[in-house]
């Protein structure tokens, strides 16, 4: 019987792909916040990927070259589902959260559901080596992570150097750092950590939890947040002094704001001269805030 039920409603698989990517994206950035704004190579590996999977079953009489670059596509949605999976799992309550309490927190499963069909879609495509592309797609972010890992050894390399206790010396702890750190991509993402790039899926902090998303930086941080950061203990302001002494090109802060269910203007409110262009950098008119969108000056491609 659950078979016949299954087959009759396969043909509208596809359309509820589309409904529940819709149902997603709509409540991560209306309703509850998992993810923040990807950084720009984020974006673009999300939006390529999912339009591919959502595309497959309008693909299948398409020329060889396009299904073949679909199914790359495919098998990086496949590495995408494996990490969204992972990253909701670093707190696994709100899975059990998302079956008990019905539809919007049961959307944290998507990832789940989308990755067990594009499994099954690699082991039974026709396409000729569908496999094998599959697996390519799969393994397309593994030199950048490789890449990152060696940047991240570079970067501990550099900070194992300094022997001062930043618990009770902070401020020369801070000038060392500003003598030895490379500067280079990981540096920049881990030193921005608390107040520009989040990596832990913590839903109650909206309204000040930092805005953008880097798979990179959450992968090197193997989800331990509190043990991996040599930061953590020079507090936020040194912390983000730092990091514009070292990338004065960079803004301290990014021009979105994470906060759908509580009050965004707390980032802004935050060392308000460090605001981006459009947002007041004074106490000053801040208060107006409440009248901007909750995610003020948002760009998902750029402006990072």
């Amino acid at each position: 019987m659950l078979k016949r039920l299954f087959q009759r409603l396969r043909p509208l698989l596809p359309y509820l792909n589309i409904l529940l990517a819709g149902a997603a994206y709509m409540a991560n950035e209306y309703f509850v916040q998992g993810f923040c704004q990807p950084v720009t190579w984020a974006a673009w590996v999300l939006g390529l990927s999912t339009a591919a999977f959502l595309a497959w079953p309008w693909l299948q009489r398409a020329p060889r070259a396009v299904q073949v670059v679909a199914m790359l596509l495919q098998g990086l949605s496949f590495t995408v589902c494996l990490y969204c999976a992972w990253f909701i799992g670093l707190e696994p309550r709100y899975y059990l959260v998302g079956l008990l309490l019905g539809f919007l927190p049961l959307l944290v499963w998507v990832p789940v559901f989308f990755g067990v069909q594009l499994w099954h879609r690699m082991r039974t495509a026709a396409l000729p080596y569908a496999r094998l592309w599959f697996g390519l797609g799969v393994l397309a972010l593994l030199p950048a992570q490789l890449w990152a890992e060696w940047q991240y050894q570079q970067f501990q390399a550099a900070v194992s150097r300094v022997h001062i206790d930043p618990r009770y010396n902070a401020a020369p702890y801070a000038a060392a750092m500003r003598r030895v750190l490379p500067r280079s991509y990981v540096t920049e993402r881990v030193l921005g950590m608390r107040f520009r790039y989040h990596t832990y899926p913590n839903f109650e902090e909206d309204g000040w939890r930092p805005p953008l998303h880097d798979p990179l930086l959450t992968v090197l941080m193997r989800g331990e947040l509190w043990h991996n950061d040599p930061f953590y203990w020079l507090g936020i302001e040194r912390r983000a002094a730092l990091y514009q002494h070292l990338f004065p090109g960079m803004r301290a802060k990014a021009n979105c704001a994470c906060g759908r269910s509580s009050d965004a203007t707390g980032y802004w409110r935050w060392q308000p001269e460090w605001n981006p262009p459009g947002v007041p950098r004074s106490w000053a008119g801040l208060d107006s805030l409440s009248a901007l969108p909750v995610r003020p000056l948002r760009s998902m491609m750029g402006g990072r």
